[in-house]
């Protein structure tokens, strides 16, 4: 059923340019590429990657659907991109930071918190507030000829304990005011509950590796030395697909070699869908970039393709050059991600777009179609629950 799809999806494609009246050497013109690779596409040898599904849906005014390139989803690796929104990435990382402290706790018991300012600075005013109480409503009971006495001792300690109680307070106001964020609320290397058990251990390479893994022969391949993914643009290599290999809560770490371009990284929850959360193929994406950043995102292919950056910021764990590798972890528990980067913690964010989905590898820049990227991945590891 599904070289059915891609038929019916070439057949689509090949009427759409013969309706035009153009050649293939014409298509081919308009859109930068070979005529070799025309040709391949409509003989259902080769599928368009990501970013010529969205030149294509440009050039003929055409829907990805109406072009036959969403029949056929189920069988095609690479997604549709498009320029992401400039949106405000700086308000974005303060509010799911903001929402960590309120949640994180509940959420990932695995993780410590340490007391906030606010009820440190609570319990010493509850404290002075009884001992005022007591000096006020206390004193009738005397008998009145040690009222004075009383007043006097009162006095005495006042001004020998208050400076005392204030230095404390202001002390350690100012110690958790440090601490606003502490890193000491979560593992500062990458950590898996002990409860949850290993579903996948695979090297990556051509003599041992997992059969679900895309192996297209060409953007996605396995090598004697790992998986390799290239691609002119955006591309992603998945790991089955999300019916069979369907993951919620789980914890996902993945070893990423550049050795041409400047983006790659992992994904998580891939899956297919036409609710109103996700139109075509739909994941989370966790990147790093050879200039030292990483980049933390959801896409949909709705709208030919959108991505919409979660956190976005330079980490120094990063392994800049090329043939460098770098570890990239994600724990997903519920609405709550945690990274880490070289088993160093990076950031903690709060989303619920997607509930569920299979992972992959990722490579390219959705901002730069000129760049070829090739990265080789290993060691790929999924615990769950």
């Amino acid at each position: 059923m599904a070289n059915e799809n891609i038929l019916r999806a070439n057949e689509r494609l090949r009427e759409e340019r013969m309706r035009r009246g153009w050649s293939q050497q014409k298509l081919a013109d308009e859109l930068g590429i070979a005529v070799v690779t025309v040709n391949r596409w409509e003989r259902g040898k080769q599928q368009p990657a990501g970013y010529y599904r969205l030149k294509l849906t440009t050039l003929f005014e055409k829907s990805a659907e109406e072009l036959g390139l969403v029949e056929g989803q189920a069988e095609v690796v690479s997604p549709v991109y498009a320029k992401e929104p400039q949106e405000n990435e700086n308000e974005v990382v303060s509010a799911f930071q903001s929402e960590r402290n309120d949640q994180v706790k509940d959420t990932i018991p695995l993780f410590y918190e340490t007391p906030s300012e606010k009820p440190l600075l609570e319990r010493e005013t509850t404290r002075r507030s009884l001992s005022s109480s007591y000096a006020q409503f206390g004193t009738p009971l005397l008998k009145r000829r040690g009222r004075t006495l009383l007043l006097l001792l009162v006095l005495i300690l006042l001004v020998i304990v208050a400076p005392i109680t204030f230095v404390r307070i202001y002390s350690t106001g100012a110690k958790t005011k440090m601490k606003s964020t502490p890193l000491s609320s979560f593992p500062t290397s990458f950590t898996v509950p002990s409860t949850w058990k290993i579903a996948l251990n695979d090297p990556l390479t051509a003599a041992h590796h997992n059969s679900q893994w895309v192996d297209d022969g060409s953007q996605c391949i396995f090598h004697s030395d790992g998986y390799y993914a290239t691609s002119q643009g955006p591309n992603y290599c998945n790991y089955g697909d999300h019916i069979t290999d369907n993951f919620s809560d789980m914890a996902y770490s993945i070893a990423i070699k550049f050795y041409k371009g400047s983006m790659g990284g992992l994904i998580f929850r891939l899956h297919s869908s036409t609710d109103g959360s996700c139109v075509g193929n739909c994941y989370y994406g966790f990147y790093i970039t050879t200039t030292g950043e990483y980049r933390i995102l959801w896409h949909t292919d709705a709208k030919g393709g959108t991505d919409t950056t979660l956190a976005y910021h330079s980490f120094s764990a990063i392994h800049k050059n090329f043939q460098q590798t770098n570890i990239l972890s994600v724990l997903a528990r519920g609405n709550i991600f945690t990274f880490w980067i070289n088993k160093k913690y990076v950031t903690t964010l709060n989303n619920n777009t997607y509930k569920s989905g299979t992972i992959g590898v990722y490579v390219g820049n959705p901002n730069d179609s000129s760049t070829i990227t090739d990265a080789l991945f290993n060691n790929a590891e999924v615990w769950i629950p």
